[in-house]
């Protein structure tokens, strides 16, 4: 019985460090996009960033609800 609570608990961890690995590189992105909406000046590109950052936190927003 403990060996399936140690192996529940073991892919549990390995699924938390999936879920902060991608949050953080989501947030990356959203960082890195947010830096170029800064200094775009070509306004249809800046419509294609925040469109993207908008993704971006959708997809951030459904790793969470989903756990």
């Amino acid at each position: 019985m403990y060996h399936i609570a140690e192996a529940s608990l073991a892919h549990l961890e390995d699924v938390n460090a999936r879920l902060a690995e991608t949050y953080l590189e989501l947030q990356k992105e959203v960082d890195s996009l947010h830096a170029e909406l800064k200094v775009s000046q070509n306004l249809e590109r800046m419509s294609v960033i925040q469109e993207m950052i908008s993704v971006s936190c959708i997809r951030i927003d459904a790793l969470f609800s989903s756990c």
